[in-house]
């Protein structure tokens, strides 16, 4: 299920099917289902990031990390605006967020121990509206709207850490509408929608500054990717048209893109997901789980997860 339809009317509920004997494909879990419709999961050993309204407030977003067995919860954007995640710096407990007082957007720290703010510096943040960040130990990617020409357009940015330098890698008409996937030291991805139903996954190349999309299947849409550089391999989902349509969960290499890939996880009909998803290292059981939002197409949502989609070691 595409953001824009998510923002109508979001949706999920999991349930997987194998498809032959040769395919198992691995049974979700519930990581946590707090009220209102969430957005953008993230995890750590420590936290749960994501955004989320209130029953009472379905049109105003927060940012916040949730301790999934004590249930503590933190808000990270300020008082009186709104705020949507964007992960977290690897090795640390501070995440990146974005947050905005209706006017154009800004991107953030907070650090979860310090429980302190700090304004993304370097080109991250400009006098525009800047969204929708991602974050390694090598890059921040956002995205930033701008005019040419007397047109507007959404841009890609990425932003080296260490050199400091920002590069626009790809832009999009104002009309388009884009999720962020993910950054890891080489790769980075996101995904790109015409409209509702014509949704690519995107994956950059970063080093090489070679940009491609996944192969997709007849033309359905595909989104949601997010590149597990230790393991080689681009995870994405691939549905038909319109809500809880054949939605599946799979993975390829991700320097080969074209090869046939490997279904994970597949959804019955009516049920469907978010456009975001991640990954994480679970040190309990030295495997990587994809986290994600699941959505029901009549309107609920909860945080769950794809447990064990590849060993860690």
């Amino acid at each position: 299920m595409r953001r824009a339809a998510t923002v109508a009317s979001v949706t999920l509920v999991l349930c997987l099917v194998a498809t032959s004997a040769q395919a198992v494909l691995i049974t979700p879990v519930k990581v946590i289902d707090p009220p209102g419709v969430q957005l953008e999961p993230f995890r750590n050993d420590a936290w749960v990031l994501f955004a989320s309204n209130a029953p009472s407030t379905p049109n105003h977003f927060d940012a916040f990390a949730e301790d999934p067995v004590t249930k503590a919860r933190v808000k990270l954007n300020a008082s009186g605006t709104q705020g949507s995640v964007g992960g977290f710096d690897p090795g640390t407990n501070t995440a990146i967020y974005w947050q905005t007082n209706g006017g154009p957007g800004t991107i953030w720290f907070y650090d979860l121990d310090a429980h302190t703010r700090t304004k993304v510096g370097g080109g991250v943040n400009s006098t525009g509206n800047d969204y929708d960040p991602r974050i390694s130990n090598t890059f921040i990617t956002f995205f930033r709207d701008f005019a040419a020409g007397g047109k507007k357009y959404h841009g890609v940015y990425v932003f080296d850490r260490a050199g400091s330098s920002l590069t626009k890698v790809a832009s999009y008409p104002s009309a388009w509408f884009l999720t962020n996937g993910s950054v890891g030291d080489q790769y980075a991805t996101w995904t790109a929608c015409a409209d509702g139903s014509h949704c690519s996954a995107i994956v950059d190349n970063v080093d090489a500054g070679v940009l491609r999309k996944i192969p997709t299947v007849k033309n359905r849409p595909q989104y949601a990717p997010v590149v597990n550089e230790p393991e080689g391999r681009v995870y994405f989902m691939r549905s038909g048209f319109g809500c809880g349509v054949q939605v599946t969960f799979y993975s390829v290499s991700v320097t080969a893109l074209g090869g046939t890939p490997k279904k994970i996880a597949a959804l019955p009909k009516g049920f469907d997901t978010d456009d975001e998803m991640s990954v994480w290292p679970n040190p309990n059981t030295n495997a990587y789980d994809l986290q994600f939002i699941r959505v029901n197409c009549t309107g609920s949502t909860a945080i769950w997860s794809v447990p064990g989609v590849a060993p860690t070691i």
